[in-house]
């Protein structure tokens, strides 16, 4: 079950976001794929990214995937969070038609390694009892999002 993208909206915070994805979000085997919008990107912050991240690239264009795990939108504006997010979530969309998107932010310690299968797991059995638990719904298909709220799942 891996069918989770993670997308992060970073801004001017490249180390933390390199810790973040490299030490907490790769230990999790479900997530599959990885969406860094960097907003207000300059190519100094991009390859920094680029660098310090396992099997990464840069997309400018939005338009380009060359078969990494992690995918750095650059963004030469910053458009916010929600835009970040709608910006991450299209481009997953396009390359992967993930069933599940996880918004998180870069701050986060996982103390558990298995939070996020167990987030699926809770979205699964909610969808099984007739909840919509975050459904969004297109004219092609469907994908459930759940936010990242690892801090409540500690052990």
């Amino acid at each position: 079950m891996r069918n989770v993208t993670a997308i992060i909206v970073s801004y001017k915070n490249e180390i933390m976001t390199c810790r973040y994805v490299n030490n907490e979000l790769n230990k999790c085997q479900e997530v599959e794929h990885i969406i860094i919008v960097n907003n207000a990107a300059t190519n100094e912050s991009n390859e920094i990214l680029h660098n310090n991240i396992i099997d990464s690239e840069i997309s400018y264009d939005d338009y380009s995937y060359n078969g990494s795990k992690v995918v750095i939108l650059s963004n030469n504006l910053n458009q916010g969070f929600a835009k970040g997010n709608n910006k991450g979530a299209l481009y997953a969309r396009k390359y992967w038609d993930p069933q599940y998107l996880l918004f998180t932010n870069d701050d986060i310690i996982i103390n558990n390694d298995n939070v996020i299968k167990e987030m699926v797991d809770g979205c699964r059995k909610a969808v099984a009892s007739g909840k919509d638990a975050g459904k969004i719904t297109g004219k092609k298909h469907s994908m459930y999002v759940f936010s990242s709220l690892f801090h409540s799942f500690k052990e």
